[in-house]
């Protein structure tokens, strides 16, 4: 059955019911597009969001990714990379910091990089979230640390590399420049990439979902003496479904309240309730027959 004839029958049609029940179908192809709409609309909308919040200005104030890459090019040691060895002018550690305002929520400076040539910071003893020393750059989590050689970044580039303010103004001018005039086809990479995970991280809890409320189903028919075949069980929680995941998108777009897991499997079982009661009169779904062992 076309997508959009079960998608509007599930709100107001039982005739739309009475068939999916007749026909036994169960109805993946259509879950998978609904669960589709769902997650690209939650996508799009948190993208436009986040762009919004960091990449977009408010009045006078330049976007926040402007911003901070202007603040980490202020802090810049004057430093030298020779044969993949650098050195800062002074021997004492410098700490990079960045203020501004995401999402409504003020921070002021944040230290987020040590730049350390003198041996003191170490992986092990690091105060910021990543660390640059004489030959390595650090990121560590509370999960982890990754360690990369400098000279992974510096291929091609002479033996010795002067970074001073001026250098360091110009890169950030160019990352900014750059990121500004790719802003499209990040978007598209990063946010579809996020989406093809998302939805199939939620296909296959939806298909669990279904799974379970087709096997509450034949014990719903069981209890309203009306005889109900697995897939026809399956199909109708699919479709009595489409409610609650309108819903449960719209929650979710609103940031106000996620439903459960547990909750939408209540709402599912009544909607499949509602389901099943208002077909039971329908023709039952064919059995396909048992091949014969002498065939």
């Amino acid at each position: 059955m076309p997508f959009f004839s079960l998608f509007f029958g599930a709100f107001s049609s039982s005739a739309t019911y009475r068939k999916v029940r007749a026909s036994g179908q169960f109805l993946i192809g259509y879950t998978l597009l609904l669960v589709a709409f769902s997650t690209l609309i939650i996508t799009v909308y948190f993208s436009l969001f986040i762009h919004r919040e960091i990449f977009t200005a408010h009045g006078a104030t330049p976007p926040l990714f402007d911003s901070v890459a202007q603040q980490i090019a202020d802090q810049m040691p004057v430093m030298t990379m020779k044969k993949n060895v650098l050195a800062t002018k002074d021997a004492t550690p410098s700490v990079i910091k960045i203020s501004g305002t995401v999402f409504g929520e003020n921070f002021e400076n944040l230290e987020i990089l040590t730049i350390d040539t003198s041996g003191q910071s170490t992986a092990e003893n690091m105060k910021t979230p990543m660390l640059v020393n004489a030959t390595e750059f650090v990121m560590k989590t509370d999960q982890e640390t990754k360690i990369r050689s400098l000279s992974d970044f510096t291929k091609g580039e002479p033996d010795t590399i002067l970074i001073n303010h001026a250098v360091a103004e110009d890169t950030a001018h160019k990352a900014i420049q750059t990121v500004h005039e790719h802003m499209l086809g990040i978007a598209a990479i990063i946010g579809g990439s996020f989406w093809l995970c998302f939805l199939i991280f939620a296909f296959i809890l939806r298909i669990c979902m279904l799974l379970t409320l087709a096997v509450l189903g034949q014990l719903i028919g069981a209890i309203l003496d009306t005889k109900l075949t697995y897939a026809s069980a399956f199909g109708l929680a699919a479709l009595s479904y489409t409610p609650i995941a309108v819903l449960d998108t719209v929650l979710t777009l609103s940031m106000v309240y996620t439903p459960h897991t547990v909750t939408l499997l209540v709402a599912g079982v009544v909607t499949l309730f509602a389901a099943i009661a208002c077909t039971r009169h329908a023709p039952a779904a064919p059995t396909p027959p048992t091949p014969s062992p002498f065939a």
